[in-house]
């Protein structure tokens, strides 16, 4: 499958105070992006064959702690897929402030 990335702009937004922002281009057969926030928290960005939301060109984000997948956020308690690159810069807008 063909993915696309996600804009610029996006990513701009989504690292604005991070420690860490790395795409990763080889991310199974699609792409993925981690970032890292200050406050210990941060997000998985991916989207390859078998993601939620893959399929139709849409993202599916994780919330990690530490560099781990966290599932006890008040955000969610599992990976949230099927987001439109907007709805990825809000959830990412949720983890920086938690």
């Amino acid at each position: 499958m063909n993915f696309s990335k996600l804009t610029p702009e996006a990513i701009r937004h989504i690292g604005r105070g991070a420690v860490l922002v790395r795409e990763r281009t080889n991310h199974y057969d699609g792409i993925g992006y981690r970032v890292d926030y200050p406050n210990g928290y941060g997000a998985s960005i991916v989207k390859f064959t078998g993601s939620y939301g893959a399929e139709e060109d849409l993202w599916e984000v994780a919330v990690l702690k530490g560099g781990e997948l966290c599932y006890d956020t008040p955000i969610t308690d599992d990976v949230v897929g099927w987001l439109t690159e907007e709805r990825v810069i809000a959830l990412c807008d949720q983890i920086y402030f938690l």
